[in-house]
């Protein structure tokens, strides 16, 4: 991992935290699909799917590790450590439910 020094102090490349911040949109997209097809919305579903392929294809074409990464990393956190270790139905519904939704 490269990082650049400004002031003395290390932080990471701006293009490796686009990537990241990319990935975490793509892994709430996708979330936001299964969501949407749950409750029945399936316009918004397919819309929401089209957008997380075309970001994954756009942005990730040659860095599909660190898609899986990034998206997986950003569910772990926003699920808890325990949902991987302990699963339950209430849990991953949990999961699936926070995802935003529109109210219109």
């Amino acid at each position: 991992m490269s990082s650049s020094r400004v002031n003395g102090t290390q932080r990471p490349d701006s293009p490796l935290t686009f990537l990241l911040v990319i990935g975490a949109a793509i892994a709430l997209l996708l979330i936001m699909t299964v969501a949407r097809f749950y409750a029945r919305g399936n316009r918004e579903g397919i819309l929401f799917l089209v957008l997380a392929g075309a970001l994954a294809f756009v942005f990730f074409r040659k860095h599909k590790i660190a898609l899986a990464i990034s998206s997986l990393s950003w569910v772990l956190v926003n699920a808890g450590m325990t949902a991987h270790f302990r699963p339950s139905f209430r849990g991953y519904a949990l999961t699936i439910r926070s995802a935003p939704t529109s109210s219109g």
